[in-house]
């Protein structure tokens, strides 16, 4: 049975998360869009799980899922070129790399469990 709320889904608690960390990390105050975009794109991941839920269709459901899994990897993207130009630590990053690698996994796994039309 699916949840009740989009709060109880699992995989947009592990997306909150990685939002949370993405807010949390050092960002070189020369990087201001660089910062702004990397919070978009993580806040983006748990709002489209939470959009796709609410339609009530599986169908569309999907469809916010797969654009949640791209976020994860925009998020990823913009950590690894943060890192190549020294805008945040790598040791600070990488952690939410590998979270959104996870997340990523999760999602794909959660897509396989709703039915399709």
């Amino acid at each position: 049975m699916i949840a009740k709320e989009f709060e109880d889904l699992v995989i947009w608690q592990v997306a909150i998360d990685v939002y949370e960390s993405a807010f949390g990390l050092t960002v070189s105050k020369r990087a201001d869009h660089f910062e702004d975009q990397l919070h978009r794109a993580a806040l983006s991941i748990s709002n489209n799980i939470a959009e796709g839920f609410e339609s009530g269709y599986p169908r569309e459901f999907g469809r916010f899922l797969r654009i949640s899994r791209r976020s994860c990897a925009e998020v990823r993207s913009l950590l690894r070129a943060g890192i190549r130009v020294k805008l945040i630590r790598t040791e600070e990053a990488e952690p939410l790399i590998e979270r959104c690698k996870v997340l990523s996994a999760m999602i794909h796994r959660f897509l396989k469990t709703l039915p399709h039309p």
